[in-house]
């Protein structure tokens, strides 16, 4: 069994794709494989996985019918055979020492999800490196489960939704049933707070494993409309329905839901009662304070 499985969804990355996989290959004193998923992709990203492929052992190339990123991930999943996953995005680029002595501390402690900070980056040649100091400030926190967890980084103001700057045990992820969601995005959004509601040794090192490429082509950020805001409603249902059934959730989680739902009416003024009625039914939640957000919003 490898100690890692690095995932990585591509999907028409031509301009970037190169330069993640030789990153990761600097990795040396871990024990890993790394798991390409082309997702569809109709440009030259499949020539260029290949020929990385020819020369590194660790690599296995998959090519699936185009069905984003959560389905690129999860067909990851199923087929890793390392004790830790780690989602890398075919477009940015890993910081291979720093991960490595982040890893062998998490590992150590086997962690459900060891969590480490990440840099920003406006150039191939790394040039207007940013790094983010803010999590910073969780570093002295001791193992802690992932509801405690939550609570002081939410507390702070410092609970992330982005899973590539986490490690995440597989053994946690398949006990708990826990994938991505097919068919909606902003995925990362449903899948942390999932995991950190549910894991019970979660820790923060500041250790600064990954690159977040900021000037990215054809970011989904960059062209959102009513439809795609829309998914932020499936996410809302999908969290109160996981809520309804712990009632040792803390208060912030379950605030999540009715924020993601009013913050997303407000933009798209389209009311959606079922997933009210849902988040009724949230323990501690109290229909007259969801009430009043919508007097204010409609």
């Amino acid at each position: 069994m490898k100690e890692l499985s690095i995932i990585v969804p591509v999907y028409n990355i031509e301009k970037y794709i190169k330069e993640c996989l030789e990153s990761i290959s600097k990795i040396k004193n871990i024990n890993y494989e790394v798991l390409i998923i082309n997702d569809g992709s109709k440009d030259n990203s499949q020539k260029i996985i290949n020929d990385y492929c020819k020369t590194n052992i660790r690599a296995k190339s998959y090519i699936k019918t185009n069905g984003g990123l959560s389905s690129a991930r999860n067909y990851g999943l199923e087929r890793a055979i390392g004790e830790y996953i780690w989602f890398v995005d075919g477009d940015d680029i890993i910081e291979p020492d720093e991960f490595e002595s982040f890893f062998k501390e998490a590992f150590k402690e086997k962690l459900d999800i060891g969590i480490a900070n990440f840099s920003e980056f406006y150039t191939s040649n790394k040039i207007e490196i940013n790094r983010i100091k803010k999590y910073q400030r969780l570093v002295n926190l001791p193992i802690l489960n992932g509801k405690k967890f939550f609570q002081i980084s939410d507390r702070k103001g410092l609970f992330s939704v982005t899973v590539w700057k986490n490690i995440y045990r597989k053994k946690f992820l398949v006990e708990e049933k826990i994938k991505f969601k097919d068919g909606i995005i902003f995925e990362d959004e449903l899948f942390s707070r999932l995991t950190i509601n549910r894991a019970q040794k979660v820790k923060y090192y500041d250790s600064y494993i990954y690159f977040y490429r900021q000037n990215r082509e054809n970011s989904i950020m960059k062209t959102i409309n009513k439809d795609k805001l829309l998914n932020y409603y499936k996410i809302a249902e999908l969290l109160s329905k996981e809520f309804t059934k712990d009632k040792n959730v803390p208060s912030g989680l379950k605030k999540v839901p009715i924020s993601l739902y009013t913050k997303t009416l407000k933009k798209v003024k389209i009311r959606d009662k079922k997933i009210e009625k849902i988040i009724f039914n949230i323990p501690g939640i109290f229909f007259y304070k969801l009430r009043k957000k919508l007097q204010i919003l409609l």
